[in-house]
């Protein structure tokens, strides 16, 4: 506890430190330049109409002019002000809140010497729409385009507002807001303009703030840094034992109860961390283990009969069965292959699915008649029951077909001939449930509890043909990519004796519908 009551105490010097240098930096930056949001700091007031707040000294270098509803005048900072700029002017002087407000660019269409302006304003996604625009000559007059219709020219001090620039030295906007009591009122605002070596100036005495406050951090930071470096070195003691322990022994010799409170979850996680290290390097073993077993098989085949053609000792009415043997066990084995490589690219921590709106009825349609030629092959029958009503989803559509394929190649791996495949999908709530029932031999209890692991097979001796264990991991995989859980239903309905059941979040809600049949 002592290690994070001396980091909070930190924390908190350091906090109030960087509070108290900002808002010194932020008063001298808001006192130089002085912005609407500065005059709306008294917003409050303004909603009484109260102009006296006006006269703060964060203000003293602005112009400020009040206009009501109806173009008359509730206040002005200045009379000199107040004479320049007249309510038929407002509507040049760009909107604050850039409801709407102007964009001048030198030059015209046809190339001339001239400008053009576009009247502009946010949608509500933030893009900048353009309301309307026209073209000025040199001379400001206007040659054309529906903004400011019904008038000839512009004079030089309109021209100015549009640009957003009262003089050389001041910029003006303007500020539209309602009272307390709803009544409308327009604020002109008339500040200068920020120029290079203004604010170069101003930074420069802003920042002089932290050579005065350099010293206070230092110090602040160096009674930290010997405070924790002591508290670490003690705390860290039975820990470096502990670790040591592991390193040669892979037991703890030290009571979790000496451990800093601090650093009771970094030992609690040390020791899960190698608990899995373990599990992870006798998984890996395993692993390599099915992997060299199942693919050794294929290959002493191959090789066994590939040297009997070298050797000459193939009989001439076998070589055709030889042949097909080698192709056959080199299929098995670029599946096993090609398995394993889906299987670990979708393990891969940066692996990510390409999620699209489908409809699930559409895609699941298109996987069965891919399945068909595969089911017809093993001597079994796939039939597919889908909704009448679309049901969408947003999933990796690829993903999805592989998941289905692997589901109903297994079933048709594991079972005899003739087995009947049902491939259904119908809704539930709001999720769609993908189910792949057959009616053939059913999972051993033994293999469903671990059937989603890989390299799990009901062939535990792991001989030729059973395959290696790895279509129904690949397929919880691809389920768990695409944002669904996959599960073995505990009790199949009549007559199926295998059921596997998807669930895949909808991209809208509940809908109804009968089922039909392919």
């Amino acid at each position: 506890m002592r290690c994070l009551a001396s980091v909070l105490l930190y924390a908190l010097v350091i906090a109030a430190l960087l509070f108290a240098v900002d808002s010194v930096r932020n008063s001298m930056f808001d006192n130089a330049f002085p912005s609407m949001s500065t005059v709306l700091a008294h917003s409050s007031a303004l909603a009484r109409d109260d102009f006296e707040e006006l006269s703060d000294t964060a203000l003293a270098r602005c112009h400020i002019v009040i206009f009501d509803a109806d173009g008359g005048r509730l206040y002005a900072s200045s009379r000199r002000i107040a004479r320049q700029i007249s309510p038929d002017e407002l509507s040049v002087i760009n909107d604050y809140d850039q409801r709407t407000f102007y964009e001048v660019f030198s030059g015209r269409a046809d190339g001339d010497d001239g400008y053009t302006i576009l009247s502009c304003t946010f949608d509500a996604g933030y893009m900048k729409r353009i309301k309307s625009s026209c073209t000025l000559d040199s001379d400001l007059n206007i040659l054309g385009g529906s903004l400011f219709q019904g008038r000839r020219a512009l004079k030089k001090q309109e021209f100015d507002f549009i640009k957003g620039i009262y003089n050389t030295s001041m910029s003006v906007e303007r500020y539209d807001y309602r009272t307390a009591s709803g009544e409308a009122r327009t604020l002109v605002l008339i500040a200068p303009l920020v120029s290079d070596a203004a604010y170069a100036r101003v930074v420069a005495e802003a920042n002089r703030v932290w050579i005065f406050a350099a010293p206070l951090f230092l110090a602040a930071t160096a009674g930290a840094g010997w405070c924790m470096a002591h508290q670490i070195r003690r705390a860290t003691r039975p820990l470096d034992r502990a670790i040591g322990a592991w390193r040669t022994q892979r037991v703890s010799l030290v009571d979790r109860e000496g451990i800093p409170t601090e650093l009771v979850p970094v030992y609690d996680s040390f020791v899960e961390l190698m608990r899995q290290v373990e599990r992870a390097h006798d998984e890996r073993q395993r692993l390599i283990t099915d992997i060299s077993h199942d693919l050794k098989t294929p290959l002493t085949v191959i090789r066994g009969y590939a040297r009997a053609f070298l050797d000459d000792r193939v009989p001439a009415d076998r070589r055709r069965a030889y042949f097909s043997a080698i192709s056959d066990k080199a299929v098995d084995a670029a599946e096993m292959i090609d398995d394993l490589f889906a299987y670990a690219k979708m393990e891969h921590p940066e692996y990510r699915p390409q999620m699209k709106r489908e409809i699930l009825g559409e895609l699941i349609r298109r996987i069965g008649e891919e399945a068909d030629a595969q089911v017809e092959q093993s001597a079994c029958s796939l039939d597919i029951s889908l909704p009448d009503h679309e049901m969408a989803a947003f999933v990796d559509a690829q993903l999805i077909g592989h998941m289905l394929l692997n589901l109903i190649a297994n079933a048709c791996a594991h079972n005899p001939a003739g087995t009947q495949i049902l491939v259904s999908l119908r809704q539930q709530g709001a999720y769609a449930e993908l189910s792949v029932a057959d009616d053939g031999a059913g999972i051993p209890p033994d293999i469903a509890e671990r059937a989603f692991e890989p390299f799990v097979t009901e062939n535990t001796a792991r001989t030729p043909g059973g395959g290696c264990g790895l279509g129904l991991a690949i397929a919880r995989r691809c389920a768990e990519l695409n944002g669904a859980t996959i599960a073995i239903a505990e009790r199949p309905h009549a007559p199926w004796r295998t059921e596997i059941l998807v669930r895949i979040p909808l991209a809208e809600g509940p809908a109804s519908g009968l089922v039909g049949s392919r």
